[in-house]
């Protein structure tokens, strides 16, 4: 189903993003509609990656989501994920626990004081009634 360049109707890229910031892509020419499986077939992905399962990870088409039965057309962008190393619910609770004990920090302890320890102020009638007796 891969043809030369030359003679293609339309081309296809398929892309798969490497865990150490590399980028593995190829570009495959086709004559004729093809599903995203056929597609990376042509590639060789699974010849170059023998180890990783694409179908389990999920393949997308510019970012959407999408079957491996999907119908590419032309120019499209197959996507092959990786699958998730970490729950991403579960750093979003931590990120906003680290937040919140970050702001706790900054914030200045109230000294709270209890009522019977503060002094009693005297009226003036008073301190002038002391001054006079005293």
């Amino acid at each position: 189903m891969a043809i030369q360049k030359q003679d293609a109707k339309f081309a296809v890229s398929v892309f798969y993003a490497r865990a150490t910031n590399e980028v593995w892509f190829e570009s495959v020419y086709l004559n004729q509609p093809a599903t995203i499986a056929e597609v990376i077939a042509l590639s060789g992905f699974e010849q170059t990656f023998p180890t990783i399962n694409w179908q389990a990870a999920g393949v997308g088409l510019f970012g959407r989501n999408c079957s491996p039965e999907e119908q590419v057309s032309a120019g499209a962008r197959i996507e092959i994920y990786r699958p998730l190393t970490f729950d991403p619910m579960q750093s979003r609770r931590r990120r906003a626990a680290h937040r919140k004990a970050q702001a706790l920090a900054k914030k200045k302890p109230r000294i709270k004081q209890k009522r019977h320890d503060r002094v009693k102020p005297t009226s003036t009638l008073e301190q002038s009634t002391e001054k006079s007796h005293g």
